[in-house]
């Protein structure tokens, strides 16, 4: 089997929300995921190119795919990429979950001490 890629934080939070959003049966393209990476780090908003540099890298590394999807009227006819994540990127996103659980593991006796 095809060794487990280890991802960014970044990263991590990017396959995180497209998998709610797959998993809540939304459809996970540009706007609701920059909605929802700003919520999650406490409005601190990320620009619209260094997002779609992110996603798209997540795809080169076979973390996510992404299919185009037809525009709307209310898109102005714009088409959107819809991005689903890949086994590779589920596997990736449980190691990077399993890590900085034993990071916690391992600084949590310390915070009593302090």
């Amino acid at each position: 089997m095809k060794q487990v890629p280890n991802i960014s934080d970044t990263e991590a939070d990017l396959i995180g929300i497209v998998l709610a959003l797959n998993g809540a049966d939304e459809e996970a393209y540009g706007v609701p995921i920059n909605a929802e990476l700003t919520r999650i780090r406490g409005g601190r908003e990320i620009v619209s190119g260094a997002l779609y540099t992110s996603l798209q890298r997540l795809v080169n590394k076979g973390l996510l795919e992404a299919e185009s999807a037809a525009g709307t009227p209310e898109r102005g006819n714009r088409s959107k990429r819809l991005y689903k994540v890949t086994g590779t990127g589920i596997r990736a996103f449980r190691k990077w979950e399993a890590e900085r659980l034993r990071l916690l593991d391992t600084v949590r006796p310390a915070w009593g001490r302090s």
